[in-house]
């Protein structure tokens, strides 16, 4: 593939329950379950892929039924999963949520404990497909002494690369980072985590962000209702866009389509508001789907939405 992009983190198994009413807490709730691929860097994967971009998708699954289920379907979307790596010894990773009837998140557990399996010896493996990547995503599922390899390895072969924090607890993995970013994509209890300060109002957004520019040229700080902040290091200050009028059916996902939208924008050499509006396009459509990844996401329809 020319001028792909290679996506480093989470492959996992989605487990999701909702309620049909008010979410009671200590008792049983009647609801429905379901099953999906997911893991914050396969689901940036799988959006990067429908946006048309090509992709190659590193991380760890079991060798097991959910892990063979994950590959076949993410294979199918468009993602090249060849260097996948396939452990005998850990099930796939599963990520546990519950959604209160509003659809909005009320619990999560995270069992990613197989991502330790990527590690810089086996990316090390495949070094010479990274370092030849147009843009590298990795997302802090990973090691902090991986987040370090990967980083360090783009600013060698002179590559951006994107940190893409997950959740407040592994976004404090950030800070083990010895060199530079390009690009970080907290959203607002993340950039919180980072900073060891809640953020409650927009106005401590510039010096939050200006806290952390020192290990990262461009924060693009994701903020549900109030749209998104984009912080540059370079310009010593930051820009507001203004949300989409959404009608959320389900949160989830919709920050992995955001980075995804984002980078398909860089990668077709769109300008920095450009790319930013078509990432806010991609994280639109997946507000209105029940799925994780939008089966309505491709170029042409985030095109037509972006001003």
């Amino acid at each position: 593939m020319e001028n792909y992009v290679s996506v480093i983190g989470g492959i996992n198994i989605d487990i999701k329950g909702v309620p049909l009413a008010d979410l009671l807490p200590e008792t049983s709730n009647p609801g429905s379950v379901s099953t999906s691929p997911g893991g914050v860097g396969r689901n940036i994967a799988h959006n990067l892929a429908l946006l048309g971009v090509p992709v190659y998708l590193f991380g760890v699954i079991g060798n097991d039924e959910f892990g063979s289920r994950v590959l076949s379907q993410t294979k199918v979307a468009g993602v090249d999963v060849t260097y996948v790596q396939i452990l005998n010894d850990q099930p796939t990773g599963m990520y546990l949520s519950i959604l209160d009837a509003s659809r909005n998140p009320a619990v999560a557990i995270a069992d990613m404990e197989i991502t330790h399996g990527v590690d810089p010896a086996y990316l090390d493996t495949h070094r010479e497909v990274i370092q030849h990547s147009s843009f590298v995503v990795v997302d802090t599922n990973v090691d902090p002494a991986v987040l370090g390899y990967v980083c360090e390895l783009c600013q060698q072969a002179h590559i951006p690369c994107l940190v893409e924090p997950v959740s407040v607890e592994k976004a404090k993995k950030f800070h083990a980072l010895n060199g530079d970013c390009d690009y970080l994509t907290p959203n607002r209890a993340e950039l919180g985590a980072l900073c060891q300060r809640p953020i409650e109002h927009l106005h401590q957004l510039e010096a939050a962000c200006a806290q952390l520019s020192h290990k990262c040229r461009q924060i693009l700080v994701t903020l549900d209702e109030d749209g998104v902040y984009s912080y540059s290091r370079e310009q010593q200050t930051g820009k507001f866009y203004p949300p989409f009028k959404t009608r959320i059916v389900d949160p989830n996902g919709a920050g992995d389509a955001f980075v995804a939208g984002f980078v398909c924008g860089l990668s077709r050499h769109f300008e920095m508001d450009d790319a930013i509006q078509l990432g806010m396009a991609a994280a639109h459509l997946t507000l209105q789907s029940e799925d994780t990844v939008s089966e309505k996401m491709s170029f042409a329809a985030c095109s037509a939405l972006a001003p």
